[in-house]
This record gives structure tokens, C-alpha cells and sequence, in this order.
């Protein structure tokens, strides 16, 4: 069953985050996970949710995307996210 990692990331400084987006897509690869959504335009219709930015992955399996976000690779980049970033990230089963 395929896993979705769906994430909201308000950036604050877009110029210390290029490296995090030149090299992520590498590792998120190497996962075999496969973008969906990767920013793009964002129109609000209900609720209070207003992200700035969202990004979709999807992966095989829940062993996959788990790896990917465990990975030794990823570490450093989830500590660069969190310093130029305020993000919400989950991880969601699709349907079988």
C-alpha cells in the first residue's frame, strides 16, 4: 500500500533553503519516492488552513517513506528545514 508524506512549509529564508531543494529529490529518489506536489499554486476554499507551500511524496510502501525520513542522508536536511522553515509533516496510508 503506497504512503503519502504531506507536508506544509512556510518558508523563511528561501536562499538558505536551495541546498535542501537541490539535494532532497536525490534522496527522496533513492527511496523510491516519486513527488506529486511540489509547491505550485495554492487557492483557498474552506477552513483555516492557509499554507504558503505544499509538498506531496508519494512512496511504495510505509517502510519506505519511514526510511527515507530515518535516513542518515535526510538528518542533516530535516535540521536545515526546521532552521529556515516552519513545516507540518505526516505521513498518510493511501487506499489498498
Amino acid at each position: 500500500m503506497s504512503t503519502y508524506l504531506i507536508a506544509e512549509v512556510n518558508l523563511k529564508n528561501l536562499e538558505d533553503y536551495s541546498e535542501y531543494l537541490s539535494e532532497v529529490p536525490k534522496i527522496i529518489s533513492k527511496y523510491n519516492g516519486e513527488y506529486l506536489v511540489r509547491g505550485g499554486k495554492i487557492s483557498h476554499h474552506e477552513g483555516e488552513w492557509k499554507p504558503k507551500r505544499v509538498v506531496v511524496v508519494k512512496f511504495p510502501t510505509r517502510k519506505e517513506a519511514l526510511a527515507f525520513y530515518d535516513s542518515k542522508e535526510y538528518n542533516r536536511f530535516k535540521i536545515i528545514r526546521n532552521k529556515v522553515a516552519d513545516s507540518n509533516l505526516i505521513f498518510v496510508d493511501g487506499i489498498s
